[in-house]
């Protein structure tokens, strides 16, 4: 069995953990077993409400449609068979479409749900999401009209998200209670190297900027999960601009190719390049464009490349702008 920490979603981040969906493996599928009380508190009424696995294991606020969106960062149902088409649990779309909860008149989730086209390993890492309307098993609306993305859990064990609340949380008691010695140890116990020269603000740079095994990890999660690339951008690299363009339509046509060249990293509205992100760069980059970090995936990006999450928007150039993401992020 595999315990789930569920926590609320919104746009500023994910809230403390407020119940379990506990998830057993049948021969022939399986049981979400949801214990959350009372989830009137955050919107979900009595009746039906969406239920879905997403591609990613992140929770926190990210970019759908040309703006950012509570659990964004989870990305799209998961579809390994790439069927594009919500159909339910037991029609031949997303994988990660699942039965519908059901908010008791008490206002509890409590009923459980079986998924007979889901296996357990298959989907351990990946998010699962509560939404706030309900399913029609259908794309019309689109995605069965689930909408906002209202609950959210990491499907493991762990809960990966209390221990960021914790140490977000004695950070802040250390730094309110007791003066400068405080501000000094919550700076030791949040992990972070010294402000680096040039900075122009007081937050301190992203962990992976500072870490180059945590960096390489993120960005190695970009390349598999979302096709991070080109490797070399100043090659034709035919089958990879293909391959990105054939997420939009299939087969892509020329200009839908063309349309992808043009969606690079740098122009991304996750791509921070403002002056307080270039003081924790470690320098250009030529062959690949201009480094900056990316706060969708949580790394040092290259300018020319691009991801399938990508969305128009950026660069970012404002300290403002760059904090606000830093806080959204839980930075």
């Amino acid at each position: 069995m595999v315990r789930v920490a569920m926590h609320p979603l919104s746009i500023h981040g994910v809230g403390p953990r407020v119940g379990f969906i506990n998830i057993d493996e049948t021969e022939s599928g399986v049981w979400f077993r949801p214990e959350i009380a009372q989830v009137g508190r955050f919107g979900l009424g009595p009746g039906p409400h969406g239920f879905h696995v997403h591609e990613a294991g992140n929770l926190l606020p990210g970019p759908k449609d040309g703006k950012v969106i509570a659990g964004g960062a989870a990305g799209d149902h998961y579809d390994p068979l790439r069927t594009k088409t919500h159909r339910g649990p037991i029609g031949h779309g997303h994988r990660g479409d699942l039965p519908f909860l059901e908010v008791n008149p008490s206002g509890d989730l409590s009923t459980p749900v079986f998924a007979p086209r889901v296996r357990l390993n298959d989907i351990l890492g990946r998010a699962i999401i509560v939404h706030a309307g309900g399913d029609t098993y259908s794309d019309t609306p689109p995605s069965g009209g689930g909408f906002d993305r209202v609950l959210g859990g990491i499907i493991t064990n762990d809960c990966p998200y209390c221990k960021k609340n914790e140490d977000r949380n004695m950070n802040t008691l250390l730094a309110i209670g007791v003066g400068a010695v405080g501000l000094g140890l919550a700076w030791m116990l949040s992990g972070q190297k010294d402000e680096p020269k040039g900075s122009r603000s007081n937050a301190a740079c992203p962990r992976p900027t500072q870490d180059l095994a945590l960096n390489t990890q993120n960005r190695q999660l970009a390349i598999d999960k979302y096709d991070y690339g080109p490797l070399n951008p100043k090659e034709p690299s035919t089958a990879f601009w293909k391959k990105i363009a054939s997420r939009w339509n299939k087969p892509p046509s020329a200009k839908n190719i063309e349309e992808a060249k043009s969606a690079r990293c740098g122009n991304c509205v996750a791509f921070d390049v403002s002056p307080r992100m270039e003081a924790c760069m470690p320098g250009p980059v030529t062959n690949a464009g201009k480094l900056g970090y990316c706060w969708m995936h949580d790394f040092k990006c290259a300018s020319l490349r691009t991801c399938a999450t990508w969305a128009g928007g950026g660069p970012i150039t404002s300290d403002t702008v760059s904090l606000d993401w830093q806080r959204r992020k839980g930075g």
